[in-house]
């Protein structure tokens, strides 16, 4: 039970530091801020299809967008993957 809530604690810093990421405009003294926009930016401009980072950036981008009810979010696709993925299943 300890590894999977180390996993969780972890798996909530990512996702606090991409929500911070994609919206810090200014230089920011973190340096995983500027890793998360430079995994961003990978991300944007990516279209291998062996790529290791974009399948991890999908699937964090995906968790953040199910519990994410900002109006305006600046993680990118978040209201397209919300509304998917709050469609109802038929």
């Amino acid at each position: 039970a300890d590894d999977t809530s180390r996993k969780e604690r972890k798996l909530q810093l990512h996702l606090k530091l991409l929500a911070h990421a994609c919206s810090c405009q200014k230089p920011c003294p973190s340096a995983n801020c500027a890793k998360m926009k430079g995994y961003m930016k990978h991300y944007t401009q990516c279209h291998r299809g062996d790529c290791e980072i974009c399948p991890k950036l999908a699937l964090m981008m995906r968790i953040h967008a199910k519990s994410c009810n900002a109006l305006v979010c600046s993680v990118p696709d978040c209201r397209e993957m919300r509304e998917f993925t709050n469609q109802p299943q038929r």
